[in-house]
């Protein structure tokens, strides 16, 4: 067998920027940073920031392989939203769109299929439609915090069948019985997490047993112990 020779590099004392390839070359196997622990990037010690601090912005990016680009409805097309920034690592396994604080009234139509964050958080959406992320298959973690969401249906996230987090905290006009969440969010059974605030649920009302409830002052973090099974 022949081994894949490790190459040793030094970086201390030139100017990083945080983005994309710097984390490609910090999680790439075939090299090693010597002085990995010296490193800093926006006055940060590197090896105490996260993959999502090493991302690069987009307006547009269409895939190499991608036959569609010239047409809006494409999937291998994205294009960031205008009033939103979107970041990506190399790989585009981290695919973020953050649109908070935009004044926005609507989620945006066309987001890119291979998004797996999405924050609209501080806006001001009150409706979501039926199957308003479908298609959104990479999808795992969604803010809605502090919008003016007035009600959710069983089908509202459908289309984003792996999500993993949802925070629809301080949507005060949304009010959600615990002991309906099995079949509010029925179709995601890859959930973990819900989190809300205080004033959202119902006094006395209880949790189905496959939820426990973490407090932290007014927040509340509802998580699934119990896996749904699909048969």
């Amino acid at each position: 067998a022949i081994n894949n020779p490790i190459l040793e590099v030094s970086l201390h004392g030139n100017p990083l920027n945080c983005d994309c390839w710097l984390g490609s070359i910090l999680n790439a196997s075939s090299i090693e940073i010597v002085d990995l622990s010296l490193l800093q990037c926006k006055s940060h010690s590197v090896i105490n920031m996260s993959d999502n601090d090493f991302l690069c912005s987009y307006s547009q990016h269409c895939a190499a392989d991608c036959s569609c680009c010239d047409f809006e409805a494409c999937d291998c097309h994205s294009v960031c939203p205008p009033e939103c920034l979107c970041l990506h690592d190399t790989s585009w396994s981290n695919h973020i769109i953050q649109c908070q604080q935009r004044n926005l009234i609507d989620i945006h139509i066309h987001l890119p299929e291979t998004i797996t964050e999405l924050n609209y958080e501080g806006n001001h959406i009150e409706d979501l439609k039926s199957f308003t992320f479908v298609g959104k298959k990479v999808l795992n973690k969604l803010n809605l915090a502090k919008n003016d969401i007035r009600n959710l249906t069983n089908d509202t996230f459908c289309g984003a069948a792996n999500l993993r987090e949802i925070n629809l905290s301080y949507n005060r006009n949304l009010k959600i019985k615990l002991a309906s969440f099995n079949e509010l969010f029925s179709c995601l059974k890859y959930l973990q997490y819900i989190i809300l605030s205080e004033e959202q649920i119902y006094q006395d009302d209880k949790l189905s047993h496959e939820w426990i409830l973490e407090s932290n002052n007014d927040l509340l973090r509802l998580i699934r112990i119990k896996q749904q099974l699909s048969l």
